[in-house]
């Protein structure tokens, strides 16, 4: 082999080389774009569960927040519930009190009225009793002015008669 074979394999071997090194620097480029990447996914990676994380414990606030609100809740409607009963039993006692101040006004009202009226009855009656006993005594009045009357129709009757004879009387006289 010649010099020039030699320097041509040599140049050829060096081409070669130069070759691998331009596929090895385009390699390690490739490695040095994979790392990045592989460190911009972590970093994503990270970022990700950073939020994920975040996202979570504002779920668990969120379910906390949501629970307490519902406990919450369920403590007004009870609370409401245990109002709306006391508020009923205080109306039913007011409406139960107040139905029995008018019950007893209008019983006292009814008695006043059944006293005025048992009081007007009773006058009536003493009115009506003093009117019969008048009446009785009128009539008993009567009785003893028309026997008085007729006494005296009978004593007129016998003046009368008496008086007629006496005429007769003085009529013969005259007569003879």
């Amino acid at each position: 082999m010649t010099q020039a074979h030699e320097a041509a394999d040599a140049i050829r071997r060096m081409a070669k080389f130069y070759q691998n090194m331009q596929f090895a620097a385009d390699t390690l480029e490739k490695i040095g774009s994979l790392e990045q990447a592989t460190q911009e996914a972590k970093a994503a990676t990270l970022d990700a569960q950073t939020e994920r994380d975040k996202a979570l414990s504002e779920l668990t606030e969120a379910k906390e927040a949501t629970a307490a609100a519902r406990e919450e809740a369920a403590d007004i409607v009870r609370q409401a519930k245990f109002e709306a009963e006391i508020s009923a039993t205080a109306i039913k006692q007011e409406a139960e009190q107040a139905a029995a101040t008018a019950k007893a006004a209008a019983e006292r009202e009814a008695s006043s009225i059944l006293n005025a009226a048992q009081a007007k009855v009773d006058r009536l009656a003493a009115q009506s009793r003093d009117v019969e006993a008048a009446t009785a005594a009128a009539q008993n009045e009567l009785g003893a002015i028309k026997a008085r009357a007729e006494l005296a129709r009978e004593a007129a009757d016998a003046e009368e008669k008496r008086l007629a004879d006496m005429r007769a009387a003085i009529s013969k006289l005259m007569e003879a």
